[in-house]
């Protein structure tokens, strides 16, 4: 079955194998809610600034910048005159700094992390042990789906894939090598596949 277009950013799958549960390891950070209007959607990556803050990442900031993957935030609504808890930050409406709870990719085991290719070739077995950028200039797409936020961020195109160390992500398997047969993002043969990547913590040469 062809595979649907439908990115879902950054989508936390484990270390070396899955040997730590999904809530583990998650870490606080914080968005500047006074200079920082971007929404984000859980899966978005996020890059550190020099300011303590960490903002969208952006596609050909190196490696060393990568701060983690949005999981979930936490804020004062000025609106509703209450904190809230939500997997999406709309980019306003908070009073004060905006706490982001962070699957972190630098300074710790490298996470691996499901992710949709992008463009018009799908991303073969022989892809593995390429680095990557991410697709679009910025991470900043938080959408809803079923009134839930996810982030809108795909890897670079199959031709962009290269052996450069300072790219965020490293390729490192399909999705059809662990998925049920006929599930979502399973499909080789046709373009946004599924695949497996590694943060490049590291920085790594690709192969």
């Amino acid at each position: 079955m062809a595979n649907t277009n439908s990115p879902f950013g950054f989508k936390w799958q484990g270390l070396n194998g899955g040997t730590a549960a999904p809530t583990a390891g998650l870490v606080k950070m914080k968005i500047s809610s006074g200079s920082d209007a971007s929404q984000y959607g859980e899966g978005d990556p996020l890059k550190k600034l020099n300011t303590g803050y960490v903002t969208a990442f952006t596609k050909g900031t190196a490696v060393s910048q990568l701060a983690g993957i949005f999981k979930a935030c936490e804020y004062y609504n000025t609106a509703l005159g209450r904190r809230v808890w939500s997997n999406y930050y709309p980019g306003s409406g908070s009073s004060g700094d905006v706490d982001v709870y962070v699957v972190p990719c630098i300074g710790t085991p490298n996470p691996q992390l499901l992710v949709q290719s992008a463009g018009a070739v799908a991303v073969g077995f022989g892809d593995i042990g390429q680095n990557t950028d991410i697709l679009s200039g910025s991470s900043t797409t938080g959408t809803a789906v079923g009134g839930y936020y996810r982030s809108a961020c795909s890897i670079d195109l199959v031709a962009n894939f290269t052996t450069t160390a300072t790219l965020p992500f490293r390729i490192v398997g399909l999705w059809s090598d662990v998925a049920a047969p006929g599930a979502p993002g399973t499909d080789n043969t046709t373009p946004f596949n599924w695949v497996l990547v590694e943060a490049n913590g590291a920085q790594e040469t690709g192969i």
